[in-house]
């Protein structure tokens, strides 16, 4: 497979947009946690200095994050995730570079298949999670990961036991990273969350449940693709907990292959 390090040279400007949210009050919940098994993924570690509060961080209009995504293959289960480890690698100089600039790097986003099958506990224990907390913990970057298909199946029904596996395990990896269950930034029982850092409001959904109509409210005569015919209904509901303010909206599915690092730097 090609040198994906080299990506991560590019450098996007991004001008951010006001997005309005309107919503009646209340969240929106959805069936509640699946009934998880003591799982035998082993939990990323969390940065030792946590993310600031959105308000604190919200005059901020000056950063960079980084975005990529399907970092599962062949060696999952087995060793670690090679082409993986490369891309860590790049991601982790990058950050170095930046520290002390204008456009440090404040955390990173993964669009999901973080492995080929999530239902395998090893999987993660082996090839991923271990690279993870090269960011986490040796770079002090918190690191947010959007589920996949293969995270969590490509089984659309919420309650599939397949997808439950899968969705556990995920979980279980990613519990001191997301917001918790009950936060006003998670949909309930889903990996569905949001969190917001400056000018920047980031999203992640599950896109492998398009017909699921609690994390989704869809114009059914529109025949477009999700991603852009769907209003996410938590995203509404939420604007009753925070407006966003000056926060954008980014969207955060399994588009994205390749490490990127994107520049906030526009005020609103």
């Amino acid at each position: 497979m090609p040198d994906r390090r080299a990506t991560l040279a590019a450098v996007v400007s991004l001008t951010l947009a006001v997005t309005t949210v309107r919503a009646a009050d209340g969240q929106v919940v959805g069936p509640g946690v699946p009934q998880c098994s003591r799982s035998a993924v082993i939990p990323i570690a969390p940065p030792t200095i946590a993310m600031p509060d959105e308000s604190a961080s919200a005059a901020i209009t000056r950063f960079s994050f980084i975005a990529y995504g399907d970092t599962r293959g062949p060696y999952d289960g087995r060793a670690l995730q090679p082409d993986h480890e490369k891309v860590v690698e790049g991601m982790l100089a990058a950050i170095k570079a930046r520290a002390n600039g204008p456009d440090a790097i404040r955390f990173v986003v993964q669009t999901g298949d973080a492995v080929t099958d999530g239902r395998i506990a090893e999987q993660w224990n082996a090839s991923y999670n271990p690279l993870i907390n090269r960011i986490t913990v040796g770079a002090e970057v918190p690191y947010f990961l959007s589920v996949g298909n293969h995270d969590v199946t490509s089984f659309p029904i919420v309650t599939s036991p397949e997808r439950i596996i899968g969705l556990c395990n995920y979980f279980a990896a990613n519990a001191r990273l997301i917001p918790p269950e009950g936060s006003p930034r998670r949909l309930n029982g889903y990996p569905t969350y949001g969190f917001g850092y400056g000018n920047t409001f980031v999203l992640a959904f599950d896109t492998a449940i398009p017909d699921d109509t609690v994390q989704f409210f869809c114009d059914v005569t529109d025949t477009g693709t999700v991603e852009s015919t769907c209003m996410v209904t938590w995203v509404r509901s939420m604007s009753s907990t925070r407006r966003f303010g000056s926060h954008a909206l980014s969207l955060i599915s399994r588009k994205t292959v390749s490490p990127f690092i994107i520049r906030a730097q526009h005020g609103l």
